[in-house]
């Protein structure tokens, strides 16, 4: 099967590496990025390039770029390319326009890395409630300060070691989350929009050593992202740093807990191959 790359980033990275290691039986036609130069000597086995048309021999795209990715997913679906994305704000915008699409639209790794949360709602039905710890940033940040940490210590440190953007803002103001959460109620049939979403930012809660997380979750048809303290014996508790966790609750099932890592090049670009694979099997 002949695949490209949009975008090759820690994620792509990631899911190359595995592809690789595991020997995957794919061929990989080009690697859409902005400047092929930064990439060749270190990749010299892939064709970079910046024209979009490159892609067109591809049957799979795995795209994973932190800027809009409209246009390339468009690119892909008129001309019979199926996509896979790592790229939350595409799919919270567009999941109802290209889920509907004959071509496969698959975005595992939008959510939790690579932790099977989408194939686990693709997988059943009847969705009730959402209630989770989306975000690995900000769990990172709540955890530093019920350790005693100073907020402003713990975003410096944060962005040190690459799990903060240079701009946050998305993060800590619960944008990031509200767009995980959506894909979750979309994909578990729900009909949601981002402009129901209540969002709080994390900045406000400047208290240390207390059990705050920034929790996401559809009640009752209402959905938010706000800054919670928990007891200790609250089931999202103990999912500290940059872990995440979500509790699901279905008709005749009831509740589920589906806890995995929030960040991580290779965690993420798992759920990217796992969607191709899910592509080359035909499932």
């Amino acid at each position: 099967m002949k695949i490209g790359f949009a975008g090759f980033g820690c994620v792509n990275q990631g899911a190359y590496k595995i592809i690789c290691e595991k020997c995957i039986d794919v061929k990989i036609s080009a690697v859409l990025v902005r400047n092929p130069a930064a990439y060749q000597s270190q990749f010299p086995a892939l064709s970079f390039t910046t024209n979009l048309a490159d892609l067109q021999s591809c049957e799979v795209v795995l795209e994973a770029i932190s800027s809009d990715s409209y246009d390339i997913a468009l690119f892909c679906a008129q001309n019979k390319i199926h996509y896979v994305t790592a790229n939350k704000a595409l799919v919270a915008a567009h999941y109802a326009y290209f889920t509907s699409l004959p071509t496969r639209f698959l975005f595992e790794a939008s959510v939790m890395s690579g932790t099977p949360v989408i194939n686990t709602l693709l997988s059943t039905f009847g969705l009730k409630s959402v209630r989770g710890i989306l975000n690995g940033s900000c769990n990172y940040i709540l955890t530093a300060q019920k350790n005693g940490q100073s907020q402003q210590q713990a975003i410096i440190i944060a962005k040190q070691l690459g799990i903060l953007e240079a701009d946050p803002s998305a993060d800590l103001d619960g944008l990031d989350a509200a767009r995980k959460l959506l894909i979750i109620c979309k994909t578990g049939g729900l009909n949601v929009n981002m402009q129901d979403v209540k969002m709080q930012s994390i900045t406000n809660q400047q208290q240390t050593n207390m059990n705050l997380k920034q929790i996401s979750s559809y009640q009752n048809g209402v959905l938010s992202v706000k800054v919670e303290q928990i007891s200790e014996n609250d089931s999202l508790a103990n999912i500290n740093g940059t872990m995440n966790a979500v509790e699901l609750e279905f008709e005749f099932i009831g509740k589920i807990t589906i806890t995995g890592c929030g960040a991580g090049s290779e965690q993420t670009g798992f759920g990217q191959v796992c969607d191709l694979l899910r592509i080359m099997k035909g499932k």
